[in-house]
């Protein structure tokens, strides 16, 4: 089972790599939260036993846990020390944290929309949009004021 999982976990992370790094770091997050999220529904019902199973196993829950990036990636890191190097997100933002946020986000998406069923499509393509902008904005750095 445990292999399954990492090897699922290992795929979709594949799929960030091979995705180019957007110069618009709103859209480069929409496109990442986007990616992990068309990966996961290809594995929906793969998704949805392993959380049926982990709910009343609890060594399944705790190989699962193992398994997910719930501490960040280090490739979604990588991508974001890009943006900081661009500018696109203040210097002293910590990467490992946002990381760690972003895959926290991604896991909560998976769990309502793939195996709850508890989204509609055009309800996850907005909450996908919406994190992306507010993720953006939270994180770029500050433009001073001219008084």
């Amino acid at each position: 089972f445990a292999s399954i999982v990492r090897r699922c976990i290992e795929s979709a992370e594949q799929e960030l790599v091979d995705a180019p790094i957007l110069e618009d770091l709103e859209e480069d997050i929409c496109q990442h939260l986007t990616i992990c999220y068309q990966h996961d529904l290809k594995h929906k019902q793969f998704i949805r036993l392993a959380i049926q199973r982990s709910l009343v196993d609890a060594e399944m829950r705790e190989r699962l846990l193992e398994q997910l990036p719930l501490q960040g990636s280090p490739r979604v890191q990588e991508r974001l020390r890009i943006h900081q190097a661009a500018g696109r997100i203040r210097p002293e933002a910590d990467v490992v944290r946002l990381s760690k946020q972003l895959c926290v986000f991604s896991s909560g998406l998976v769990l309502m929309a793939i195996a709850m069923d508890g989204m509609t499509a055009e309800e996850v393509r907005e909450t996908l949009a919406e994190s992306a902008r507010m993720f953006a904005a939270a994180n770029k750095p500050e433009v001073p004021r001219v008084v």
